[in-house]
């Protein structure tokens, strides 16, 4: 006997389901952030204002560097997935491996010929350890797009073991070295190695990789989307990290470590919101499967406007906490010598506030494959941070970073609003000719994917 369940249930048990895996996200991405904040607290300790910029400094760039690197890919495969591909998965594993070898590849060693020498000046052989950090960058590609994978098929349990499992090392590895006494630049870039590996390997459980093959369609397909998915992915990123990349290379080192510390601050108000932005895109993907491809619906505008609204107000909550604490959090952690890291948590938070709104509206979208909301978006900030930051900068040093920061997602912010009231207004008028079949995807799609529903 079949047992009939109402739409309304059914909407209930999924609602259900996607905030208990909201949930799981966001506490392994906050127990992921406190460890490695433990470590960072550790090891700042011991390594001081100085040390703790070189730190962040050779860790920052492997990391912008590898998303530059990406072109995508990793966007491209959890939307495919997400949205009824999920026979692609044999060949999309094949261009994750190949593209991380090769476009990584020869990123890295373009990179190598860089950025050691900008940050010779560092001192602590921050040129050395940025040879053998850079050289994870292929590492880092594939990393990414297997999370993506994981997270578009449901499997979020090995996605958060994933997450914290590198800052689980990191914590255990800096505890040890603190007892020890051998506590340098040198052993925590390598405890971030580590961690790391063993993190890709995690995420590599479980995927079918004896079906792996190569398709250059779905290549070429997953490169056409990817890229300007990625366009906005990179501007943000660049947004995020380029006033640290920017401070590595012409101020002094302690302002790199007070400026490092201070972005490590913003955990409460952040966590949720990520880890939220993490499972929209495939979920509004999954709501456009049971759709005409490629038209936007106006639930799916919906639900990305309810996760903005409950997330922005968590994260002013979290951004009100934060202020409160920070006068005495930071010195009692880090110690006299950072309390110049405090004026810069208080000028950060309400940029940090207009982040998650971001974020939120960036992932949402990605999800309908309207990636021109998000580099429309993170351009605007970018277009503020390269004003200000030449300006700010030599004359206030962090400080100037941080103002530099808080008006560039402000305007983000205001940028995301406009665009959301016009995927809004565009959904009430109906589809425009053309839109019925998203070209990113029809023409790879099998015939089995086409037959299969969405979930």
């Amino acid at each position: 006997m079949r047992m009939r369940i109402s739409r309304s249930t059914l909407a209930r048990l999924r609602a259900s389901h996607h905030l208990r895996s909201v949930g799981s996200t966001t506490i392994a991405l906050v127990a992921s952030q406190v460890l490695m904040a433990v470590a960072g607290v550790l090891a700042a300790r011991s390594l001081g204002p100085s040390g703790r910029g070189v730190v962040a400094a050779v860790i920052s760039w492997p990391i912008l560097i590898g998303w530059l690197s990406l072109l995508g890919i990793n966007t491209a495969a959890s939307v495919r997935i997400a949205g009824g591909h999920r026979s692609d998965l044999g060949t999309t594993l094949g261009t994750a491996v190949a593209h991380s070898i090769v476009v990584g590849g020869l990123v890295t060693l373009g990179a190598m010929f860089v950025v050691p020498p900008a940050l010779a000046h560092l001192g602590d052989n921050a040129d050395v350890l940025a040879m053998f950090a850079l050289a994870t960058i292929p590492m880092v590609v594939l990393a990414d797009i297997l999370m993506w994978v994981n997270v578009a098929l449901g499997r979020i349990a090995l996605a958060n073991w994933a997450r914290l499992v590198g800052p689980t090392l990191l914590l255990v590895g800096t505890v040890l070295l603190v007892l020890r006494e051998e506590v340098t630049p040198t052993t925590i870039v390598a405890l971030n190695i580590i961690g790391s590996v063993v993190a890709l390997a995690l995420t590599a459980i479980g995927l079918p990789w004896r079906r792996i093959a190569l398709s250059i369609s779905e290549l070429r397909a997953d490169l056409k989307f990817g890229f300007k998915a990625q366009i906005g992915g990179v501007l943000g990123l660049t947004n995020t990290r380029l006033d640290l990349l920017v401070m590595s290379a012409f101020v002094a080192s302690s302002q790199v470590g007070y400026y490092a510390v201070a972005n490590n601050m913003m955990v409460p108000v952040i966590s949720l919101a990520a880890a939220a932005g993490t499972l929209l895109t495939p979920k509004i993907a999954r709501m456009g499967s049971r759709n005409r491809e490629g038209v936007v619906d106006a639930s799916q505008l919906a639900a990305i406007r309810r996760e903005q609204r409950l997330y922005l107000i968590l994260a002013s909550a979290g951004g009100i906490a934060l202020a409160a604490i920070t006068p005495v959090v930071i010195p009692l952690l880090y110690g006299p010598a950072f309390n110049p890291a405090v004026v810069l948590v208080l000028v950060l938070i309400p940029g940090y506030v207009a982040r998650v709104y971001i974020g939120l509206a960036s992932a949402g979208t990605l999800g309908l494959r309207r990636p021109w909301v998000g580099n429309v978006t993170e351009g605007a900030g970018l277009v503020v941070t390269a004003t200000l930051l030449p300006i700010l900068l030599p004359r206030y040093d962090a400080l100037g970073a941080a103002i530099t920061s808080t008006a560039a997602y402000t305007t983000s912010a205001l940028v995301a609003m406009f665009a959301m009231r016009h995927l809004t207004r565009q959904a009430r008028s109906g589809p425009k000719p053309g839109e019925a079949e998203h070209p990113d995807f029809g023409a790879s799609r099998s015939a089995a994917a086409a037959a299969t529903p969405g979930r």
